[in-house]
């Protein structure tokens, strides 16, 4: 009699094992469908946001060519200093609310120097594009 029992319990715990194991089987399947129908969401909205930051980049990039005499940037004190700026034209590549940067070209187009502006820390850094260690200026303003 004690024998059966065992049997019972023993075939009691294995079929509530197994019954577990077969849910479990079926979970991870039911998790990968919910990450593949998650990522195919997040794909397409990355998409979308890759789009419309496409068109951003497009309006940002324009290319602004300006003369010195039209503009007064906190950082042009800087570059009167170190750089001959009646020599160069001056090419506004990018300029929103956290940074600007701008090109002086020669009369061919070759640019000869590069300032970046991080107008949220106030900092300068003007590059002399035809040397190899090219920093002229960077600090504070």
């Amino acid at each position: 009699m004690k024998k059966i029992i065992v049997f019972l319990m023993i075939l009691g715990v294995l079929s509530a094992c197994g019954n577990a194991s077969s849910q479990d089987a079926e979970q991870p399947n039911a998790d990968v469908k919910d990450e593949t129908t998650t990522t195919q969401k997040d794909t397409e909205a990355n998409k979308e946001e890759a789009e419309t930051g496409m068109e951003n980049n497009e309006i940002n990039n324009e290319k602004t060519e300006v003369e010195s005499d039209e503009v007064n940037y906190e950082e042009m004190a800087i570059w009167e200093e170190v750089i001959p700026t009646n020599n160069y034209s001056l090419r506004v590549v990018e300029d929103n609310n956290h940074k600007r940067i701008v090109l002086f070209e020669d009369e061919n187009g070759h640019v000869s120097y590069k300032s970046i502006y991080i107008k949220d820390k106030d900092r300068l850094k003007v590059i002399d594009t035809d040397t190899d260690d090219g920093i002229l200026y960077n600090d504070k303003i």
